[in-house]
């Protein structure tokens, strides 16, 4: 079975999430694109960082 990470990101005032453009094909690339963002996320699991403006999590996708 093959995964996709996708990244959501959710700014700090809002309860909407929007969903990055692009897939990735290993969980250290989505955690990468996180890692390289302005607001200077902080890890706190594998799949959630906290930054100063936004929280990004990262979904892991199954594909048949």
């Amino acid at each position: 079975m093959k995964y996709v990470y996708i990244v959501a990101v959710q700014p700090i005032v809002y309860i909407w999430e929007k969903v990055s453009q692009e897939g990735y094909d290993s969980l250290e690339k989505a955690q990468k694109f996180i890692e390289s963002r302005s607001d200077n996320p902080v890890k706190c699991t594998e799949f959630l960082y906290q930054g100063t403006t936004n929280v990004y999590r990262i979904y892991e996708i199954s594909i048949k």
